[in-house]
């Protein structure tokens, strides 16, 4: 999801096509990717390219997340750890902690019901 955002923003600044209007919301779930602290490209792509809501599910129970992607990447997955900015604008973003729920990676698939009421 968020190479695609990715490549919208750098289609749209590099072409004559415009992708501003294209996505509405965008929702992470288990995301196994990281942006880190003050990162003013993708606060770019974010507020020009989504026009509605981030939506954010993560779980700290997720080990996959923990001990494979941490360890593969060395950096801290936004599904387990969440969106942390102290900077910038990211108002969009909406982080959901489903970690009461006891959710590891591989439980929002057969829980949808349940991360739909939390998140509408």
């Amino acid at each position: 999801v968020k190479h695609c955002l990715k490549f919208l923003y750098l289609m749209e600044k590099n072409t004559n096509i415009k992708c501003n209007n294209i996505i509405k919301d965008v929702t992470f779930i288990a995301g196994a990717t990281s942006i880190q602290n003050g990162d003013k490209f993708y606060e770019q792509v974010f507020n020009e390219i989504v026009n509605g809501r981030i939506v954010n599910c993560l779980s700290k129970d997720d080990e996959v997340l923990r001990q494979l992607y941490s360890f593969a990447i060395k950096k801290t997955a936004i599904g387990r750890d969440g969106f942390s900015f102290s900077e910038g604008n990211y108002q969009k973003i909406e982080n959901y902690d489903f970690t009461p729920f006891g959710f590891g990676h591989l439980d929002y698939r057969d829980n949808m019901n349940i991360v739909f009421n939390k998140i509408k």
